[in-house]
């Protein structure tokens, strides 16, 4: 990323092409996990592509709006894939792996590369799903 003084102005210029994004451009936490879909982006968290594909069922990707059957969840500072588009898989285990090298989510549409992330992202449905239900005001025994 270089930053160059613009002539015309007190801005600066910052080019940011090829720079591997640090903060989701959705809710701007730091990028830990990110989501690769068949166009390549990465600059979205786990949790916002959970929230998004889960709840709202928006299979595009946020930077491009291509359409991604499918996503790969994976560390943001792992070797960056060009792209990541797998077919939904004809058979899940009951733990979601689907071979030696990933689990799936079928509600998110997402493969998973670390089961400890499969496990915390499906949690994070769960709590979606039943939000309202905990946070429901219930008198506590006295």
């Amino acid at each position: 990323m270089a930053s160059q003084p613009d002539s015309r102005s007190n801005h600066a210029i910052i080019d940011i092409a090829g720079a591997e994004p640090s903060c989701c451009a959705v809710c701007t936490e730091p990028l830990a996990w990110v989501a690769i879909g068949r166009c390549g982006h990465r600059d979205v968290c786990a949790d916002c592509t959970t929230k998004l594909r889960f709840l709202d069922g928006d299979q595009r990707c946020c930077i491009c709006r291509t359409h991604c059957p499918t996503v790969l969840i994976t560390k943001a500072d792992k070797p960056r894939p060009r792209s990541f588009s797998k077919p939904r898989p004809a058979v899940v285990r009951r733990d979601g792996r689907v071979d030696e090298s990933y689990w799936y989510d079928g509600d998110m549409g997402a493969y998973f590369d670390d089961r400890r992330q499969y496990s915390a992202m499906r949690k994070l449905c769960i709590r979606l799903l039943f939000r309202d239900l905990l946070e429901l005001d219930v008198p506590q025994p006295e």
